[in-house]
């Protein structure tokens, strides 16, 4: 994908210019305008950066910097616009805090009603930290039956490596006791209801 970024100056504040008067044709009433840098992306605004600078410039097109200009260019306020990359952070966050927040809420109601296809990610300490895949193949009475996964993983994944698949003659049963005990003592991380081809789930070999 072609990302167009890069740096440009925005004028921030135009504003009448409050010393004396043009050394190039004495007049009055230059007009000063203060600029400020910033980093953009698509030519989107995204932060605002360096040091405020304006620039006096008369109608005779005269043009000069001084004293006064610096002192209007340290009160010109940032537009909140030049700061959108901070929004857009803090938008991703929050928004990334909510799914973390569902995730664990459903994986609760999830293992309290466990339902035919539900795909277990499991953290197991035995034989060095990993994870693996459980597929609730059957849930009847007090008893849950699952598929097994063929792989293990080193990190928290939440789909297949292309080579994985649940091992159909791999199948466990416990019971619902025993499953919500492992989610109590935090070994279920997660619980898919939903899914498509893409995390791999139905791959039953």
């Amino acid at each position: 994908m072609f990302i167009i970024y890069g740096n440009r100056s925005a004028r921030i504040k135009r504003e009448n210019y409050n010393g004396a008067a043009c050394s190039n044709c004495k007049s009055f009433g230059a007009e000063v305008s203060t600029y400020r840098k910033y980093f953009h992306v698509f030519y989107a605004p995204m932060l605002a950066w360096g040091r405020k600078t304006a620039v006096a410039q008369c109608v005779c097109g005269h043009h000069w910097t001084d004293e006064v200009t610096a002192e209007q260019a340290r009160q010109a306020k940032t537009p909140v616009y030049l700061y959108s990359l901070l929004f857009v952070f803090a938008i991703g966050i929050a928004a990334l805090g909510y799914s973390i927040s569902k995730d664990k809420e459903n994986t609760k109601l999830y293992v309290a009603a466990p339902q035919e296809g539900d795909v277990y990610l499991i953290k197991s300490e035995s034989m060095g930290s990993h994870y693996y895949f459980l597929r609730l193949e059957k849930a009847a009475g007090d008893s849950v039956t699952f598929l097994h996964n063929e792989l293990r993983y080193n990190r928290y994944v939440s789909k297949f490596a292309k080579d994985d698949y649940f091992d159909g003659n791999d199948a466990w049963t416990m019971s619902k006791q025993d499953l919500l005990q492992m989610y109590n003592d935090g070994e279920v991380k997660e619980v898919m209801r939903y899914y498509d081809d893409y995390e791999g789930f139905g791959r039953i070999h």
